[in-house]
């Protein structure tokens, strides 16, 4: 267990020296220089959520594109839009990483192992 808790710090202390995440850090010390828009993306992502766990997925296509709409400021708000930018690339890093450490340990999952989306 000693060797995995030191593998994992090490894999931590990549991330964070990572190119991904420190653009990420400096794109989010900008935005919180900017209280209104991080309202605005607190607000933004609220909204995103709620249509993609919303109980009718066959609306989900039309409220995205109303979404984009409503909030088309933060795409072209260059702070925000670099946070946006930045966190999604972070979390597809990371998305990544717990893909491979889950991928390598054999579970028993073939009852349900379709509807996990890898």
């Amino acid at each position: 267990m000693e060797e995995i808790r030191r593998c994992t710090e090490e894999l931590i202390e990549a991330i964070r020296k990572s190119d991904v995440y420190r653009e990420y850090d400096e794109a989010r010390v900008t935005l919180a220089g900017h209280p209104v828009l991080i309202n605005t993306i607190i607000e933004f992502r609220m909204s995103s959520y709620e249509i993609q766990n919303s109980d009718s997925p066959e609306d989900v296509y039309e409220k995205m594109e109303q979404l984009e709409r409503d909030f088309y400021m933060v795409r072209r708000n260059d702070i925000m839009n670099n946070y946006l930018q930045a966190e999604l690339a972070i979390c597809r890093t990371l998305q990544t990483i717990n893909q491979e450490l889950v991928g390598t340990v054999d579970l028993d999952i073939l009852d349900f192992a379709d509807a996990i989306n890898w």
